[in-house]
């Protein structure tokens, strides 16, 4: 058999066994080829009800790798990533707080959860904008190209901080200082993921250029 076929395999056995023997060998099985199971399942109501629950657990992705997904191909689906979001802010899965190395440089802006609803967008970003947190001169730049041969936009903001025991930017801009501060607080990061909750935008993907 195939190696994908294998585990497939296992888990019809594992799922035969459990369903008539009244007690759940599953969990011990599925962490054998599922990384993520993160609980385990007791046979409080039969062997078929455990079996079913570790099942839904097997079946889980962890929300980080739809995330990346979402940031490195573009191919999860819009509001897989929302969600995913939404599990990993709720949960704070991004253990302390984001190192300012993460934060600052220059980023894609792939996905916003204010497009997700757009017909034949599912989330994400129809122009090209670049994001560029430089601390050093205390300014966020945002360039946008919404088309090859038209100028690009440009959107500026100013005295840029930054709290890192937050994990929360803020910015004021250019232009329209008569408005509340602009406020970024992130919630997961890695070498090339930056992720966080825009006081404007919502729920936004960054990736690392």
């Amino acid at each position: 058999f195939s190696s994908m076929a294998r585990p497939r395999i296992l888990l019809l056995v594992c799922c035969i066994v459990v369903g008539t023997s009244g007690f759940s060998l599953y969990p011990q099985l599925c962490s054998s080829f599922h990384p993520h199971a993160s609980t385990w399942c007791v046979s409080d109501h039969g062997g078929r009800a455990a079996c079913r629950r570790s099942l839904m657990v097997c079946s889980a992705v962890d929300p980080t790798e739809t995330i990346r997904s979402c940031a490195l191909s573009r191919q999860a689906e819009g509001a897989a990533v929302v969600s995913a979001m939404e599990e990993v802010e709720a949960q704070g899965k991004q253990i302390g707080a984001i190192p300012t190395e993460r934060f600052t440089g220059t980023f894609d802006l792939v996905f916003s959860s204010t497009l997700v609803k757009v017909p034949f967008i599912n989330g994400y970003m129809p122009t090209k904008e670049v994001i560029t947190w430089d601390l050093d001169s205390k300014q966020m730049s945002l360039d946008i190209e919404i088309l090859p041969f038209l100028p690009k936009v440009l959107v500026q903001g100013t005295n840029l901080q930054w709290d890192e025991s937050k994990s929360k930017a803020t910015y004021t801009i250019k232009n329209k200082e008569d408005k509340p501060p602009s406020e970024w607080v992130f919630f997961y990061a890695d070498e090339e993921v930056l992720v966080g909750r825009s006081s404007v935008t919502g729920l936004n993907v960054l990736r690392r250029l």
